[in-house]
Parts: C-alpha cells; sequence; structure tokens
C-alpha cells in the first residue's frame, strides 16, 4: 500500500492502523487466492489442450486441412508458459509482501503503543527485542514506496503493446524474452516495460490463439463439398408443387392419392392442363 497522499497521522494512530492493516491484508490475501486457485490452474488445463492440439499438428504437418500448424501452437504455448512465469512470480512476491507487512505492522502497533501508554521502559525494551526489524526495514524499503507487483499488474498502453509485440513476433521465443528482462529487472531494477504485465501478455495470446481458431474455422469451410447438380427434365412445365400430411386408415384411398397410408406425406405435382398427380 502506498500512503503518499493519505494523512499519515491518521494511518498511525488506533483506528488508522487498523483499517490499513485489514486492507492490505485483505487485498493481499484476495489475490494470492485468485492467482493460486484459479490463474494458474485455469492455464494448467489450456496447457494440457494445446499439447493435444501440437500432437494433432505433428501428426497432420503435412496435410492443410486442419487448419493450423505446429508452429503456432508452440508459440501459443509459450505464451502460456509466459503468464504461468508471471503468475508464480506474483504468487512469490505477494507471500512475500504478506509477511514483510506482517512484521511492519507489529512494529507499528508497537510504536503506538508506546507513544500512549504508560508502561515502564523495561516492558517496552522487551517487546522490542522480539521485533524483526530487518523485516520492517526491508518493507518500508522495499513495498511502501511502490510495491513490486506493479511491474505485473500495471496497466499498458497501446503504444507500449504495439512495441513489444513487434519484439515478440521477431522470432525469439517469447518465454525466452520474458526471462531475460526479468532477470535484468530483479538484478538492476530496471523497469521492463509492459512486456512482464499480464495485460500485455493476455492481449498477446488473444490474438495468438484467434489466429489459430480462425485457420480451423476457414479449414472447416474448405472441407464442406457440395455434389454436383442434377438436373430434372420433365415433358410439361411444373405449375404447382404441393406437399400435405394426411391421416387415413389402412385401406381407405383418399382422393387424388396413388397409395394407401395409415400416416404419411403425400406429394402432389400439377402438370399444366392435368390433374394433380400425387406420391406418397
Amino acid at each position: 500500500m502506498d500512503p503518499s497522499g493519505v494523512n499519515i497521522h491518521y494511518l498511525t494512530g488506533d483506528q488508522g492502523h487498523k483499517r490499513w492493516d485489514k486492507a492490505v491484508v485483505t487485498g493481499l490475501q484476495t489475490l494470492r487466492s485468485l492467482v493460486h486457485e484459479n490463474f494458474l490452474p485455469a492455464l494448467e488445463r489450456v496447457s494440457i489442450i494445446l499439447s493435444r492440439l501440437l500432437g494433432i499438428a505433428r501428426f497432420h504437418e503435412s496435410e492443410a486441412e486442419i487448419g493450423f500448424t505446429s508452429a503456432q501452437i508452440m508459440k501459443v504455448m509459450d505464451i502460456v508458459s509466459c503468464l504461468m512465469l508471471v503468475g508464480n512470480k506474483i504468487l512469490l512476491l505477494v507471500m512475500e509482501e504478506l509477511e514483510l507487512f506482517h512484521a511492519f505492522s507489529i512494529w507499528l502497533r508497537h510504536e503506538i503503543d508506546c507513544l500512549a501508554s504508560s508502561s515502564t521502559t523495561e516492558d517496552l525494551t522487551e517487546k522490542d527485542a522480539t521485533m524483526e526489524h530487518g523485516k520492517v526495514l526491508a518493507y518500508i524499503q522495499q513495498y511502501m514506496p511502490a510495491s513490486p507487483l506493479r511491474h505485473y499488474l500495471s496497466p499498458v498502453t497501446a503504444e507500449e503493446v504495439e512495441r513489444d509485440r513487434k519484439i515478440a513476433d521477431g522470432g525469439t521465443s517469447p518465454l525466452e524474452i520474458l526471462t531475460k528482462r526479468i532477470q535484468k529487472q530483479e538484478s538492476a531494477q530496471v523497469d521492463a516495460g509492459s512486456y512482464p504485465q499480464v495485460e500485455f501478455l493476455y492481449k498477446y495470446l488473444e490474438s495468438q490463439a484467434s489466429s489459430v481458431l480462425e485457420g480451423i474455422a476457414e479449414a472447416e469451410r474448405r472441407s464442406v463439398r457440395f455434389g454436383q447438380a442434377t438436373k430434372i427434365v420433365l415433358d410439361k412445365n411444373m405449375s404447382r408443387f404441393d406437399a400435405r400430411l394426411s391421416a387415413a386408415p389402412a385401406g381407405v384411398r383418399k382422393p387424388d392419392m396413388t397409395s394407401t397410408r395409415a400416416f404419411g406425406l403425400t406429394f402432389g405435382v400439377r402438370m399444366r392442363g392435368e390433374a394433380l398427380r400425387t406420391r406418397p
């Protein structure tokens, strides 16, 4: 949580600290649940489906009827692997931030109590000795100004998406590019741009998957073949085509019918100048 723009006196008060603690812990736990219970399992199921499609593509590599190639499926699988890598990074950061914030919150609660309490110096010193000051300092330095989660969960502009998409389409594996950018970002604290962002990877996955699905749909359309038309030549012009559904007792002949059926569909064709000819 970034406390900038918030009244620091309110946050360090009793009520402010409780609300701050509840907001941060609830938000991080919700994000952890979404990634662990929904995001990563969904990507694993997608990977299973893609592996089956890859097997089909390799089996029919020399044929164009299926509408997609193994190279296309490999590209989509690479993007899914990128999302899984980012999902695991987010999960690790959320767990770490929860742990560090917990230590920071305990320390802040202790400092608030010190200011408001009339306890002896000896009691306060004993409590202070149990504080994890290393974690408190790490939270203040690394997470309080801006959470590292911003490298994966920030909105991206259309220009950034277009720029990084050209890089991804350059021939290098998307997973390779992402891994290098994350390593640079973590070692030198360099901004990796929109490439590690979930929003960018999702849009890139959507465009590649749409291309595969369009290819499959086009192949299905090509596979539909219509037979040759059959020309029917009649002695006279057809003036009327009639279809009627009628019920009749067995053995009873209806007017204008050429057959006896208990229940059947009767077709009649009337030629010019002739009575209606019927056919069951």
